[in-house]
């Protein structure tokens, strides 16, 4: 009697710690949902990826060989399974605007029947570009730049150069040149001064 009590325990565990599946209902291990898709373009560098199954899963015999890979170089990758999905991180954040293909091979999982995922999981992905970084312009720094007085004698020779050159007899009076010099200063003044009115 006491060993019949004992076998009758333990085959109560054993179907405690395996459930039986209906043969008729057993669905077989399918993906249900990816968190990006094959193909997707402007995948963020630091992306979660997230595969879902219709059960709930184990590791298997090929888990160690879940990879996520660019230009056939592995990435250094945490791969974890939560219920029923397995989810996979960089350890570093990804490239910019760089393909990579992640891959779970057949006999990576086990369902709570320990079936496993017959079929290759593979999606290729590309990250997005890198954002363009507008300068930061600070008015103070504006405001305390300075020109060497040699760059500005360079610059004048420059334009009197250009001007005795293209039109020598266009400015032949001295007084006509300095008018002409005093009006172009005014004008970059003035620019100067509701520029600085809008910082």
């Amino acid at each position: 009697m006491k060993k019949f009590i004992i076998l009758l325990v333990c085959f109560s565990l054993v179907f405690t710690i395996y459930p039986t599946v209906n043969a008729s209902s057993y669905k077989a291990l399918t993906v249900l949902s990816t968190s990006i898709k094959d193909k997707q373009q402007n995948v963020k560098i630091d992306s979660t990826i997230i595969i879902h199954f219709n059960n709930n899963i184990k590791k298997a015999g090929n888990f160690n060989k879940i990879t996520i890979t660019s230009s056939n170089k592995k990435i250094d990758c945490n791969i974890s399974i939560n219920k029923d999905s397995i989810i996979l991180k960089s350890k570093a954040v990804l490239q910019y605007s760089t393909f990579y293909t992640l891959t779970v091979p057949v006999n990576a999982v086990v369902d709570i029947v320990k079936k496993p995922n017959t079929k290759c999981i593979t999606i290729t992905f590309k990250t997005d570009g890198q954002p363009l970084v507008k300068p930061e312009i600070k008015p103070e720094n504006l405001r305390n730049k300075t020109y060497p007085l040699s760059d500005l004698k360079a610059d004048y020779q420059e334009f009197k150069d250009t001007i005795d050159v293209v039109h020598p007899k266009l400015y032949t009076n001295k007084e006509e040149l300095s008018e002409l010099f005093d009006s172009q200063y005014k004008l970059l003044k003035d620019k100067m001064t509701e520029f600085w009115h809008q910082l």
